[in-house]
This record gives structure tokens, sequence and C-alpha cells, in this order.
């Protein structure tokens, strides 16, 4: 699968050239996840793929959706890359917003315990750490547990929110939570550190938007061709990450 998505992004990128800009534009965008599946947003800024695009853009670190996607509202960010679901939430509740990419379509955590736990029944009365509540990995988090058979109410299922992947999985090494919902580049460390992974979400074939590209409709109608060049950048950093050279680094 990640060679035919690498095939098709370098298809797409081949196709278009930058659009001709009179000045570098400058777009400040957000990221919620310090996680491999930000990456792509980090090469395409380290390679100057951005730059090739004519677009100056500053990646900030916005610890939660809920932050970020407030952020985008008022303008102080032009693009947000978000997960689904807090992206999802406030286009409900009537902010003008417009998921313009996404990469996965499927959930890419994976449900990682304590040793002590060794099936699902045993996460009943147990806590169960998010990033925020209403986010893109508490959202994954319900759905595994739905897979399971779990409710959390009435099994008892404590959601804690503990902070982004890395502090989740310190929160499950220290024991102040029992499981977590983490992307398997957290999840593979775990494991080897003696943590199980009782559930890989990514193979419950569960629909589900995860990481994407946002921004608000109106900021597309006045920046349609900047929007397309970050998108266009964003892609290559995409195709770079899924090249061969990156899997002699462990990607």
């Amino acid at each position: 699968m990640n060679k035919i998505l690498c095939a098709l992004v370098l298809l797409f990128v081949s196709w278009t050239a930058p659009l001709p800009l009179s000045a570098a534009s400058d777009v400040v965008i957000g990221y919620a996840n310090i996680s491999a599946r930000v990456s792509p947003l980090w090469i395409a800024q380290e390679k100057g793929f951005f730059a090739k695009y004519g677009v100056n853009v500053q990646p900030v670190y916005m610890p939660g959706s809920p932050v970020m996607i407030a952020s985008l509202s008022t303008g102080q960010i032009q693009l947000a890359n978000s997960g689904g679901t807090a992206a999802l939430g406030a286009a409900a509740g009537g902010l003008d917003l417009k998921v313009i990419g996404t990469f996965t379509s499927r959930i890419p955590f994976d449900l990682v315990v304590k040793p002590a736990i060794k099936s699902a029944g045993d996460l009943r009365g147990k806590r169960l750490g998010v990033q925020v509540i209403g986010g893109t990995i508490w959202m994954g988090a319900m759905l595994g547990l739905e897979h399971l058979g779990l409710d959390p109410r009435r099994d008892g299922v404590q959601i804690v929110a503990a902070g982004d992947q890395t502090m989740l999985s310190q929160a499950l090494e220290k024991g102040t939570i029992d499981a977590t919902v983490v992307d398997s580049a957290f999840s593979n460390g775990l494991r080897q550190r003696g943590f199980p992974i009782l559930l890989e979400l990514s193979k419950t074939n569960i629909p589900f938007v995860s990481n994407g590209i946002v921004a608000r409709a109106s900021y597309l109608q006045q920046q349609a061709d900047v929007a397309r060049n970050v998108l266009k950048a964003w892609l290559e950093g995409v195709a770079y990450a899924l090249s061969p050279k990156m899997k002699a680094f462990g990607h």
C-alpha cells in the first residue's frame, strides 16, 4: 500500500509545477502531535519543498486539537495538521472548515496495556489514557473499546486526558494509567519494554479520518493558489517519507 501511495504522490507532483507567485507567501501551520505522522510536514520544511513552491511556512506545535482549531478559527494559523475528529466536530458546530487532504482512511493507532492486562475484560475498571477528550486519539480509543465489546460507562473504564503521545507513553510506564492508544512508532517501543499491544486498530478495518490538512473555507477562497502550493509541497514530503531512501533510517 505504501508503494502504491508513494507512486501516486510522485505522479501527482510530476504533473503539477509550482504556480508563479510574486513573492513567498507566509503560512503558519499548526500541528497537535509529535509523531511520525507529522514527518511529511517537517520533511517538506527541511528539504525546501515549501520554498520550491513559493511558500514560507512556519510550523507551530499546539498541544491538543481544540487549541489548534481555536487558533485556526481566529486566523492565528492558516492551516492545521489536524485529526479528523476535531475538524469534523468544529465543522458540525458551524465553523467553515474544509479538509483539503488526508493521509489515511483507517485508524492508525495501537491499544497498548500494562503487562497484567491479558484480555479485553481486564480493562474493566481501568484507566485509559488519551491526549484530550474529544480529540482524534480519544475517538480511536472509543472505537477500539467498542470493537472489543466494552462501554466506558458500563464497564467503568476511566478515560484520562494525559497529554501527547510521548506523555501517554511515559504515563503508562509510570503506572498512572493502565492502557493507552498511540501510533506504532510509540507502541513498538513500549512493546520492547514489556507493554503488550492488546489491539492493533489498523487491522480492524474501521473507517476513520485521521491525520489531515484543514483550512477555513474563507481562507481557501482568498488564498487558493497558496493553499494549492502548500498541498503540493506537503505531498512531496509524503513521497519523500515513503521513499526507499528513508527505509535505511528505519521509517
